[in-house]
């Protein structure tokens, strides 16, 4: 079983590297605000699409697949787009770099 788990990390790590790689080229070309932290906004984006499959496998009525999760998905990138630079401007403080490295490294 530890070589499932082990498996299955390694396919996180490569999917949500995968996925950061894509946002900082977003952030490259100005498709999104240099205030977005990549990684981090990578793991909030693959904490939704985990939650979805999670709940569309135990309930599959509970959110339509076809329907609802591409425009959740449009949803939580409108919003890196919309706010993430504003908040940043806001608050003045740096995005939590710091603790999504901790956290993949089990350090948290």
């Amino acid at each position: 079983m530890r070589d499932v788990w082990k498996r299955l990390g390694e396919m996180r790590s490569s999917c949500m590297a995968h996925v950061e790689q894509g946002l900082r080229e977003a952030v490259a070309k100005k498709q999104l605000p240099r205030s977005v932290d990549p990684a981090s906004a990578a793991a909030g984006l693959y904490a939704l699409v985990d939650g979805l499959i999670n709940n569309w496998v135990i309930t599959p009525d509970y959110v339509p697949p076809r329907g609802h999760g591409p425009y959740m998905v449009e949803l939580y990138l409108n919003g890196l787009r919309h706010t993430a630079g504003a908040r940043a401007a806001r608050t003045g403080k740096a995005r939590p770099r710091k603790r999504v490295q901790q956290a993949r490294q089990g350090r948290r």
